[in-house]
């Protein structure tokens, strides 16, 4: 499969083909309230030239996980900096998470007051 400059695509785990992703199946990925982050995220690694290739995005221990194929340090970078940023946004809804991080069900997550639980 031919890669299109910009366009995003994961590799599987163990091999196998690219498969084509838009930045909505990407934010389909995380939390509703980090979509943002995601967007800001996928847009500027774009602009640093970034390969458009995605091995995992998850949540885990509440905050965001974006990993990538080869990336520059600037890149690498940019990326520390948007999953630290989930650690203060708020999961639900996107807003700050003056609450901070806390438990749910067993499941570390980071909420705003409204979001607490």
């Amino acid at each position: 499969m031919k890669k299109k400059k910009g366009e995003l695509h994961i590799i599987p785990a163990f091999g196998g083909k690219r498969v084509p992703l838009t930045v909505d199946d990407v934010k389909n990925m995380v939390p509703e309230g980090w979509e943002l982050v995601i967007e800001t995220l996928i847009h500027d690694l774009l602009e640093m030239g970034w390969d458009g290739q995605i091995t995992q995005v998850k949540e885990k221990y509440g905050t965001l996980r974006f990993y990538t194929g080869p990336t520059t340090e600037k890149m690498k970078n940019r990326i520390n900096q948007a999953e630290h940023q989930t650690e203060y946004v708020c999961a639900e809804c996107g807003a700050l998470a003056d609450a901070g991080m806390g438990t749910y069900q067993g499941y570390v997550s980071v909420a705003c007051k409204e979001h607490t639980r």
